[in-house]
């Protein structure tokens, strides 16, 4: 599975659902970016767990904030959303190569 990589940038809309779905132990074709979080059925800590994962690929720390937004998001693709907001790179990485 190709996971979108561009100058060594992983596109979120590949990598979030596939951490998710393999932290709640899913089968990855399960799980999309229109999936709600609810039907996830993931508690807190694993989403901590998650989330720390994005931070050791993507290099950063999230603020508070940042971990404010991802806990709020409603599906997939809104902790995608975040993490494209938090990461402009990859916005402008995935952009300049056409992926």
């Amino acid at each position: 599975m190709s996971l979108g990589c561009s100058d060594g940038v992983i596109e979120p809309a590949m990598l979030v659902p596939l951490t998710l779905a393999r932290a709640c132990n899913q089968d990855p074709k399960t799980v999309s970016l229109t999936t709600s979080m609810l039907d996830l059925n993931m508690d807190s800590l694993a989403l901590v767990s998650v989330f720390a994962q994005f931070e050791a690929i993507y290099q950063v720390e999230f603020t508070s904030d940042d971990l404010l937004s991802l806990f709020q998001a409603v599906d997939v693709a809104a902790i995608v959303k975040t993490l494209k907001d938090v990461l402009p790179m990859i916005e402008t990485s995935v952009a300049k190569h056409g992926t």
